[in-house]
């Protein structure tokens, strides 16, 4: 008999297929969480467990699964390596055939397929009589693709699991079960992050703390999964500029002045040299657009009046 431990009892509606407030069967489980959360190991031990159960081989009928991602379409593309750490963690490894387009359990005769949801908008259709759907980053799965996969599953009984990274709240996933306002119907969500993971490798926790050094807004999008708006995709985010409005400047005359010089785009955009000593800004100056030579006159004359050690381009 197979025995298995999950990473956390947040994860047990996968095995149980029962939402743990209502007791009731969902016809989506939806898991929005950061990296090293196990949501895909779990995953894929659910699939594993419900492909060989035993009241398959009582009832003489098999399972039939199927992998979807927005884009690739063969089975190595997806997950395929983590079905097989699975079956090998429950040690069931050799009760399947692992082909290259199609899993099989040989027992019961359930199978694991793949699509891609882009390139087979087509075969979508064709998925009606499908008991299991488990959506791979599901972030990237496009409205158009939700919304037709979503009414092509329909045989009674039958589950999708939404796996993803959280990156926008605009995201076409984010929007049908997380951020409407009218919760979905029959959907259990698991949100999980690193913490939820008792098994997290000591190298996992390694790369964890230095990310949130470097950089921790990238940091609560990859491992606390934290949406990342499209303002934190820039260069100077929201809050860097938020946590210097709240710094008091303190005057140190000893200290290097620094310019910072920012050419003009396209646009109104204008050029701009901040002058500033520590955190004291001594001063701003603004000029419309202007060819190379009128930029380089321009930033030598508040070079020659106001002077700076550093100039940042």
């Amino acid at each position: 008999m197979a025995t298995f431990e999950v990473a956390s009892p947040k994860f047990e509606p996968l095995f149980t297929l029962k939402d743990p407030i209502t007791g009731e069967r969902p016809n989506h489980i939806v898991m929005p969480g950061g990296r090293a959360s196990a949501k895909t190991v779990s995953t894929s031990l659910a699939v594993i467990y419900h492909m060989r159960n035993k009241k398959l081989l009582k009832l003489k009928r098999s399972l039939r699964v199927v992998i979807a991602r927005q884009f690739g379409s063969s089975i190595d593309e997806s997950f395929w390596s983590e079905l097989e750490n699975a079956s090998t963690l429950m040690g069931v490894w050799s009760e399947f055939t692992w082909g290259n387009k199609v899993i099989t359990h040989k027992p019961t005769g359930s199978t694991v397929t793949s699509i891609g949801l882009e390139r087979n908008k087509g075969n979508i259709k064709g998925l009606a009589q499908v008991d299991l759907v488990v959506v791979e980053e599901a972030a990237y799965v496009t409205s158009e693709s939700i919304e037709t996969l979503v009414p092509t599953i329909r045989k009674d009984f039958s589950v999708i699991m939404w796996l993803y990274n959280p990156m926008n709240r605009n995201d076409a996933v984010a929007q049908k079960f997380v951020e409407c306002e009218v919760p979905y119907p029959k959907t259990t969500i698991i949100e999980t992050n690193w913490r939820d993971n008792k098994f997290l490798s000591q190298r996992a926790i390694a790369d964890k703390d230095a990310l949130e050094l470097a950089d921790p807004i990238a940091f609560r999008n990859v491992y606390e999964g934290e949406y990342m708006g499209a303002e934190d995709n820039v260069l100077i985010k929201p809050v860097i500029i938020e946590e210097a409005r709240k710094c008091v400047p303190i005057r140190n005359e000893k200290l290097k002045v620094t310019a910072g010089f920012d050419v003009s785009g396209m646009g109104k955009d204008v050029s701009v040299i901040v002058r500033r000593r520590g955190k004291e800004i001594l001063s701003v100056h603004k000029k419309s657009k202007g060819n190379t030579q009128e930029m380089t006159d321009w930033a030598k004359q508040i070079y020659v009046t106001n002077g700076w050690d550093i100039v940042i381009v």
